[in-house]
């Protein structure tokens, strides 16, 4: 009787089978990117809707721009100001001025070979007795007061086709760098007014409407770009060490068949445990979230929350 009744259990043992390992259970999850407004404003236009696809550097949305544009325009005013003040330092008076230099020493000129005509004429009278002396003299006080005028006239007009003294072309140049650099800020901030996607992908969902107020730092789409779906996953301790950052693992789940992913992310601490003691005996319980990035453009399709099962991939 109680061999027969061993008997009776070496068949049961026999006849179980152990359950195959079918991997760690886990599911699908985006890495989404959040798009948030770079200014504050009034949402003005809205051309992308939920589900479209999107590409770096689409509109998302547009906030009013009519006082940014006008602080640009100013200040691309001032800017072209600015460097026709230092283009004009460079060059000397302007032509105009240069003219009239140029006439009154011409005229002094001719006023100056009359006076020595006539201071020649006087001199020449006096030694005759044929003129006053004072007149020759007065003549030749002439000529000296024409020539003293003449050299200024001309040291004027040399003075005027020079160009600005180095001090002041730094000076100008500096103010027009600043002005360029000035109105480089204010179309920075008219660029800004658009609200432009930063990776290839799907939008998913606006937290936004059309004629809305957003202040600056507010989330406004939520963004999925292009490679960015991924398998979490969670290990045993006993085997965490063959999950290492960059490990190829393979993931499958019900409708997508087998994909390939790689490990990016490994928690450095368990994510679940018992509410008991660190002891040998729950150290078997500890579990450790694991993320593995879906490769291929097949990865692009797998719907979010798929349950899936995942197995490191073995060299």
């Amino acid at each position: 009787m109680e061999r027969g009744f061993y008997w009776a259990v070496l068949w049961l043992l026999a006849g179980c089978e152990q359950t195959p390992f079918s991997g760690y259970s886990g599911y699908v999850e985006g890495d989404w990117q959040v798009v948030a407004a770079p200014e504050s404003g009034w949402v003005t236009a809205l051309p992308k809707a939920n589900g479209e696809a999107v590409a770096v550097g689409e509109v998302l949305a547009r906030f009013d721009d009519e006082g940014q544009r006008l602080a640009a325009d100013e200040a691309r005013e001032q800017m072209l100001a600015a460097k026709a003040a230092f283009e004009d330092s460079l060059s000397g008076e302007r032509q105009s001025r240069l003219k009239g230099f140029e006439a009154k020493a011409a005229a002094l000129r001719l006023r100056l070979q009359q006076a020595r005509r006539d201071a020649k004429c006087y001199t020449a009278l006096a030694k005759a007795d044929a003129a006053a002396r004072a007149e020759a003299e007065q003549a030749v006080l002439t000529v000296q007061t024409l020539q003293e005028q003449l050299r200024a006239a001309e040291a004027d007009l040399a003075a005027a086709r020079q160009p600005a003294r180095n001090g002041v072309q730094l000076r100008l140049k500096a103010a027009w760098q600043a002005s360029e650099r000035h109105w480089a800020l204010a179309q920075w901030h008219v660029d800004n007014r658009a609200v432009i996607s930063r990776a290839d992908g799907v939008l998913y969902e606006r937290y936004v409407k059309l004629g809305e107020w957003v202040s600056a730092g507010t989330p406004m789409f939520k963004v999925l770009p292009k490679g960015a779906r991924k398998a979490v996953f969670y290990v045993p301790e006993a085997v965490l060490a063959q999950f290492p950052v960059g490990r190829r693992v393979r993931v499958s789940g019900d409708g997508v068949g087998q994909l390939t992913a790689a490990v990016d992310k490994v928690a450095v601490s368990p994510e679940y445990a018992p509410p008991m003691l660190y002891d040998e005996r729950s150290r078997g319980s500890l579990r450790f979230r694991v993320e593995a990035t879906l490769l291929g453009t097949a990865a692009d399709v797998v719907p979010f929350g798929l349950p899936v099962s995942v197995e490191a991939e073995h060299d």
